[in-house]
This record gives structure tokens, C-alpha cells and sequence, in this order.
């Protein structure tokens, strides 16, 4: 069983894909677009492609709290759950808070839970350092496409 993390904001796109809790690829992609058709199109090509070419049969989507969401990234999430759907792939829904789970400190901020995820799975330290080191956030969709895809992952092992 595959299982695919995934973050979406209306630019950026974090991807991450896990069988029996080990992390078997990961990604993040940044659409420069302007928001339409054509880029909601483009996004979910690459999502078709990942789901078809890793064998994936669950989708762990991480939503952000609603007042974060921008009407894209909402229609977005709607296309995902649509698509989920027809495809008969069981879809796993985690908000932010349910991340909170994978620190020792429930309450753990963004960057601890990103350490934690690094410690956790050493290919992901690189991009944490990265990710400490840049002005703008960049990896921090991967992260949580990450912690959403290991979420789902404990549920379908306990």
C-alpha cells in the first residue's frame, strides 16, 4: 500500500510518498503560474502521474486552517477530493494540529515538527537546513506532506 502526503497552497506543492512508514520519494514544487485551468490542470497531471507510477491507494491531504486558504487552493482541495473519489482512493483529511502528534511537545511549532520529521528520516535533513537557512518559506509544504503521509501510514498499521 502506498500512501501519498500532500500540501497544497495556490503556488506551492508538497509531495511525499510512504509504504509501511518509510519514505520512498518526496518533493517539493513550486508553481509560478498564474492561478486558472490551465495550472489546476498542470498540477493534477503531476499528481496523476505520481499516483499512477508509485502505486498509490491512500491520499493524506493536509488542509490548512480555513482561514489560511485562498480560493484556489480551496478549489484545489476540492479537485483532489473529486478525483479521490472516482478513482476509489481512500482520502485522509489532517489539519495542522494533528501534526502536533508526531513531537514529543504537543504544541510544537512548524520548525521543531520539521527537526523532528529530519531526525526522524535523515534524507530530509539536507532540505531542512535549506529550509532554515532561506528568507522565505519553500520546504515547509514538503514537511507537512510528509507528516500527513506518516499520519496515515500509523492509521493503516494500527
Amino acid at each position: 500500500m502506498g500512501v501519498l502526503g500532500i500540501s497544497v497552497s495556490s503556488r506551492m506543492v508538497g509531495l511525499a510518498i510512504m509504504r509501511n512508514e518509510e519514505l520512498v520519494d518526496f518533493h517539493a514544487r513550486l508553481y509560478k503560474e498564474r492561478w486558472g485551468n490551465l495550472k489546476a490542470n498542470i498540477i493534477m497531471a503531476n499528481l496523476r502521474q505520481c499516483i499512477k507510477t508509485h502505486s498509490i491507494t491512500h491520499i493524506a491531504l493536509a488542509v490548512p486552517y480555513a482561514h489560511y486558504q485562498s480560493k484556489e487552493a480551496k478549489a484545489l482541495h476540492t479537485r483532489i477530493k473529486t478525483f479521490c473519489k472516482e478513482k476509489s482512493l481512500t482520502l485522509c483529511t489532517y489539519q495542522a494540529t494533528a501534526f502536533h502528534q508526531l513531537h514529543p511537545q504537543r504544541k510544537a511549532k512548524k520548525k521543531a515538527l520539521m527537526q523532528s520529521l529530519a531526525e526522524q528520516y535523515p534524507e530530509l535533513r539536507y532540505v531542512y537546513r535549506r529550509e532554515a537557512n532561506n528568507k522565505n518559506r519553500y520546504y515547509h509544504k514538503l514537511f507537512e506532506a510528509v507528516a500527513s503521509a506518516l499520519l496515515c501510514s500509523r492509521s493503516l498499521h494500527n
